[in-house]
């Protein structure tokens, strides 16, 4: 996958994608309140009526402002722990909250490489004589000396380096699936802007090589205004040498990862973090299927741990497994679907909900196929025999010499799972029945139960609460023929207090946390 300062797992390096953009933001995230971010349309469902951005005193919103800058600054010279790109988004959202020398500093971090202003610890160009190279959609700028500038290989003769014709055609197949194909709007035009001479088309997207790698970062996406969309202009490595793997694959993934920021910021520069990461990290299958460089964030996904929350998960990449489930089952347009309802001011959960709604499903139904089929990836994944299984809570061996669990209760937070497995013990003979009971104080549960064979099949259903929260189901469990009986239970909850300041789904708090679960299970003979 790629990142706006793409980061690889840690320790590994940046990718926006940096190798840091791996760790959480929760503390980025607590920073923002973006003012443009509005409570969900008519979302009884996600948010209260009344949930309106918070308005902070002046002097905590320079703090704030401040400690973005400071974050920003320490994400590029390869100190921080945020990833590039939303550390880069966050200061240009709150650089009017800055004074004197602090918003200089923005300025100064947020001008393009060519920019006389530009910090010469970051990407700069230092004054130096650039070149450029424009295509249909883009125009590639490098330095022929110095540590940024690409290889002078040029295999053909016809006076471009290599390097940047690779670059060259890797973004326009990019733009090529996201746009043309997937339907995607393009980025917003930043008119002639970056242009080099000679060249008057407007809207051309800038994509500047420099050596990112220094500091762990595969590249990022920089918006370029303060509104709530915005025009961007991009930031690649100059060689991807200092990264794990095949250099150009890493530069085709960034490609891909990056450009999908670029493309958000004409939906919503203010989109929850969770979704716009895990998003870009999705595409790069889209664009590159044949990589596969997302599947190293996998381990922090909630596919493999389920306890954690959707859009807490202990990476910002790691869910795009998520939006993969639901383009195997709806297309991957309703990716697109639920970007146009972040557009029209949705928080990220509610343009799910709404664009898989719209497809006769909901996200309720879907994160709990979701949580149920990453037991068995191989069989739930076009390509999950090359993922790891979710994680199970507790396993219990029924039979003969043990015929109950006992009852067990448990609370649980909102968009998570848990796992709990059966397995008939020696003895246990055909006609033997597994029994559940269920009990929640919750409507905003889903209970999922699936059956492997000893013959290889497996078998799913869903488990239906009724009105006092109570359900039940059974099973049959003979050794001969089951293998293991798995119970998958989720809290599908997406209600938040919105605007709270914290890395959550519209910066809020979730209202449904700790939900109650109690399970019991008992085998008996026919």
């Amino acid at each position: 996958m790629t990142s706006e300062s793409r980061r690889p797992p840690a320790p590994s390096p940046h990718r926006s994608r940096t190798l840091r953009g791996l760790l959480c933001v929760a503390t980025l995230g607590a920073l923002v309140l973006p003012v443009g971010l509005a409570a969900p349309a008519g979302a009884a469902s996600t948010a209260s009526a009344s949930a309106a951005p918070v308005i902070m005193p002046d002097d905590d919103r320079g703090q704030h402002a401040k400690q973005a800058l400071d974050q920003a600054e320490a994400t590029l010279d390869g100190g921080g722990s945020l990833d590039a790109t939303l550390a880069l988004v966050e200061v240009q959202q709150t650089k009017h909250d800055l004074s004197g020398t602090d918003r200089e500093r923005a300025a100064s971090l947020l001008a393009r490489p060519t920019d006389d202003d530009n910090r010469p610890t970051e990407i700069s160009y230092d004054g130096e004589p650039s070149e450029s190279h424009c295509t249909e959609h883009f125009c590639i700028h490098w330095v022929t000396e110095g540590k940024h500038a690409p290889a002078s290989d040029d295999a053909d003769h016809d006076g471009l380096p290599d390097y940047v014709e690779t670059v060259a055609t890797a973004m326009e197949r990019v733009w090529a699936t996201e746009v043309d194909t997937l339907g995607y709007r393009s980025p917003i035009s930043d008119g002639t802007k970056g242009n080099p001479d000679g060249e008057s088309r407007k809207g051309l997207v800038d994509v500047y090589l420099g050596n990112t790698g220094a500091q762990q970062v595969y590249g990022y996406a920089v918006p370029e205004d303060t509104t709530s969309t915005s025009s961007a202009y991009l930031v690649l490595d100059n060689d991807f040498a200092e990264f794990s793997g095949r250099p150009i694959d890493a530069l085709k993934v960034t490609a891909a990862h990056e450009f999908f920021h670029a493309v958000q910021f004409a939906y919503s520069t203010m989109g929850d973090r969770w979704f716009m990461e895990s998003t870009a990290a999705w595409v790069e299958e889209r664009v590159y299927d044949d990589i596969d460089d997302n599947r190293q964030f996998l381990a922090g996904s909630t596919a493999v741990r389920p306890g954690k929350p959707l859009d807490r998960a202990a990476n910002l990449y790691a869910n795009w497994v998520f939006f993969e489930a639901l383009s195997q089952r709806h297309g991957p347009r309703v990716v697109r679907a639920a970007w146009h309802q972040v557009a029209v001011g949705r928080n990220s959960m509610t343009a799910v909900n709404t664009a898989l709604t719209k497809r006769g499903s909901s996200l309720a139904t879907e994160f709990s196929r979701f949580a149920s089929g990453s037991n068995v990836p191989r069989l739930f994944f076009e390509e999950g025999s090359n993922y790891a299984r979710s994680a199970v809570t507790r396993a219990f061996r029924l039979g003969p010499t043990r015929h109950s669990t006992g009852t067990h209760s448990f609370r649980q937070d909102h968009m998570s799972s848990r796992n709990y497995v059966f397995r008939p013990r020696r003895g246990t003979r055909d006609g033997t029945r597994l029994r559940i009971r269920l009990a929640t104080e919750s409507h905003r549960v889903r209970a999922r139960l699936l059956v492997k064979f000893t013959d290889g099949a497996v078998k799913r259903r869903t488990i239906d609460f009724g009105d006092a929260g109570v359900a039940r189901a059974g099973v049959a469990f003979s050794r001969s023929s089951v293998s293991r009986v798995v119970l998958t239970l989720s809290n599908t909850s997406f209600r938040y207090r919105c605007f709270e300041g914290t890395a959550l789904t519209c910066q809020g708090i979730a209202r449904d946390d700790d939900t109650l679960f109690t399970y019991r299970a008992t085998v008996r003979r026919r």
